[in-house]
């Protein structure tokens, strides 16, 4: 039941994010109530084209940096995607799966939103459970990552 609740208390706060840029900190930091992880990032995908919004742990993303090009070949290497999933480093070609050891957990849940993507990485593997929860959540952040998006005129 608690899962439950922190699941409503944290679309609640979901809601109440009056930014792009402080609904990506609630989810890449405060995620971690309801579903456990050590790294998050969060990404807008429009026309396709990705701008990734946030990390965990980090104010601001910075461009132009190793780990920055790590992030863009990673989502390049996803593609598109409909349901959660646990993303396997060996199903990615040899320059990706060295720098995901660097720069990520082992096991990594990737979540599709309606404009975008978040993934989440830790060291344990990722129970069926917390995948559907995953989904729940990602419902969530999609839809009030669109509400804002659409509030402020980012989309047409």
């Amino acid at each position: 039941m608690t899962e439950v609740t922190d699941l409503l208390l944290m679309q609640q706060r979901l809601r109440n994010c009056s930014t792009v840029q402080e609904l990506g900190h609630l989810v890449t930091n405060d995620s971690k109530k309801i579903l456990p992880y050590q790294t998050a990032l969060l990404w807008r995908v429009v026309s396709g084209r990705t701008t990734l919004l946030s990390i965990s742990g980090i104010p601001t993303p910075a461009t132009h940096t190793p780990f920055s090009h790590f992030t863009d070949l990673l989502i390049k290497q996803i593609g598109p995607q409909t349901d959660p999933h646990v993303l396997d480093p060996d199903e990615c070609d040899d320059d990706v799966r060295e720098q995901w050891r660097e720069y990520l957990a082992e096991h990594c849940l990737s979540v599709p939103l309606t404009s975008g993507l978040l993934i989440l990485a830790r060291d344990e593997p990722w129970l069926d459970d917390e995948i559907q929860l995953a989904g729940y959540w990602g419902g969530a952040v999609g839809h009030a990552l669109g509400a804002l998006e659409r509030e402020r005129g980012l989309i047409l």
